[in-house]
């Protein structure tokens, strides 16, 4: 007890010396490999200084799900209150990085498909602004499960939020948008609650939008899984950004899985539904998962990823890895070095074969809707002149896309889109086997730069695509039912 009050007394009076200087943004980020119920898993959580001044006097708080229980990390932490670990790393150069390394169990209880999040950020309370020089409200966003409801937060640490500037915002019931309305006005100093009744499982979502004239706009989103009675909805919460509107913290989700292994690549958030849908204002965290499935012990990994001219290069900064490493990135193409990281071949130490490294970055600002942004790695062990290709990650730039159902009634139906043959070479049937009516559905071709090359109505249930000129590479199809819903399939040409 007395280790606890000394420590809070510290605290309190870091904030004091603090408040009389400015504090600097700290750019957060955390990652790991994944999440496996009933087995620990190793995460990292990166703390870098971006400003040219150090930040003396850094706390970090570390917050745990009811998911997780905390096993160890490197450094220990200073206090741990129930599901918070708290770190004073002292002082931080400019243009540093600190890194946290932490080790977790996954609760025996989880279920794989379940999203399990990780949030670290800047624990001095001393800092009131979200970012220098503003002046106006500072929200902080913050979403859980009260028994029978989901309950969102809203705590204004800034100015209060002017009569005629309010903030819209939606509440999205799996993939559905229920609720569209205003917060009002809010005090400096006060909180302002909205509740979801009765989520009967589902995943809730709340997302407002951003401040008018904040220097870094971004919209506000947090998601609750599993509240309430009833099985479940999984593999929702994932598909939006959580983000609470303090520019020094990061909430790492990702869904828990029986097995991880091999190399791939992931983005989070994944986006709306099968189309990926993201809208502009969205950051993405790659992650780049790796293994020694060979037979010897690799000393040294390269990573190469040429990222998408779509991406805003300005916004992009490196995030939590497994390993130390050296990057460099110029014209779009980024290479990380792993120099003697020593993995070991899977069947000699499973856990210790696989590593992961992940990167942050945010569309361009100007992209036009339907783009499609694509994302693809190569990974070479050992200098090896052969090079393992990960997944091809996508997403698509849409704006307005949740669909709206405010009735009480059942979700869409499944709808199921097959191509044949895919890829085509010189045409291919579009074949909807689930439809039995004569509803119009429009077809709409984009290519990967978001340019509309073809459209057309389909009242059956089927419909010839001709390749007629299109070059060889990647297309997305839109298929727009007279409801509103909108469903993607990607095509390729030989």
């Amino acid at each position: 007890m007395k280790k606890i009050l000394f420590l809070l007394f510290f605290i309190a009076a870091q904030s004091l010396v603090l408040a009389q200087s400015d504090c600097n943004i700290l750019r957060i980020s955390a990652a790991n490999d994944g999440w496996i119920p009933c087995d620990n898993t190793g995460s990292k959580v990166l703390i870098c200084n971006d400003s040219t001044s150090a930040y003396n006097f850094v706390q970090i708080v570390v917050t745990l799900p009811a998911s997780l229980n905390f096993v160890s990390s490197d450094p220990a932490p200073s206090l741990v209150q129930g599901q918070d670990l708290f770190y004073f790393l002292g002082t931080i150069p400019g243009q540093s990085c600190r890194e946290i390394t932490l080790s977790t169990a996954v609760s025996c209880a989880v279920t794989p498909g379940t999203a399990i999040c990780l949030q670290a950020r800047d624990g001095n309370m001393a800092c009131l602004y979200g970012a220098p020089g503003w002046e106006g409200p500072n929200l902080q966003l913050t979403g859980a499960c009260d028994n029978d409801k989901a309950v969102f937060s809203i705590y204004n640490r800034g100015q209060k939020l002017p009569p005629g500037n309010e903030l819209s915002y939606i509440i999205i019931e799996d993939h559905l948008m229920r609720v569209m309305d205003t917060i009002g006005t809010i005090d400096s100093g006060t909180v302002k609650t909205i509740e979801w009744p009765n989520p009967n499982g589902k995943t809730i979502t709340f997302q407002m939008n951003p401040l008018n004239n904040h220097p870094y706009p971004r919209l506000f989103s947090a998601s609750v899984e599993g509240c309430g009675t009833g099985d479940p909805s999984r593999g929702y919460l994932t598909q939006y950004p959580q983000y609470s509107g303090d520019l020094s913290a990061f909430i790492f989700c990702d869904t828990a899985r029986n097995t991880i292994g091999g190399i791939q690549k992931e983005a989070f958030p994944v986006g709306y539904r099968e189309e990926h849908l993201i809208d502009r204002q969205t950051e993405l965290q790659y992650r780049i998962r790796f293994q020694n499935l060979g037979n010897i012990s690799a000393t040294t990994l390269t990573i190469r990823d040429t990222l998408s001219p779509d991406l805003n290069m300005g916004s992009f900064r490196v995030g939590a890895a497994s390993h130390p490493y050296t990057y460099t990135f110029e014209n779009q193409m980024l290479t990380v070095v792993f120099p003697n990281i020593q993995l070991p071949p899977s069947s000699v130490n499973e856990p210790g074969s696989r590593g992961y490294f992940s990167y942050h970055i945010s569309p361009d600002p100007n992209v036009p809707a339907g783009t499609v942004i694509l994302n693809r790695a190569s990974v070479d062990m050992n200098s090896i002149p052969f090079l393992t290709l990960t997944n091809e990650t996508f997403h698509q730039i849409g704006t307005s896309f949740l669909i709206t159902n405010t009735s009480e009634g059942a979700p869409p139906a499944a709808f199921e889109i097959q191509v044949m043959p895919n890829p085509l070479q010189t045409e291919a049937v579009v074949y909807f086997p689930d439809k039995t009516d004569d509803s119009r559905i429009e077809l709409q071709l984009y290519n990967v730069a978001g340019q509309l090359l073809h459209r057309a109505a389909v009242y059956g249930n089927s419909y010839t695509l001709e390749r007629r000129q299109l070059p060889p590479g990647y297309y997305v199809l839109r298929c727009i039912t007279e409801s509103g819903q909108v469903h993607t399939i990607r095509i390729a040409t030989q």
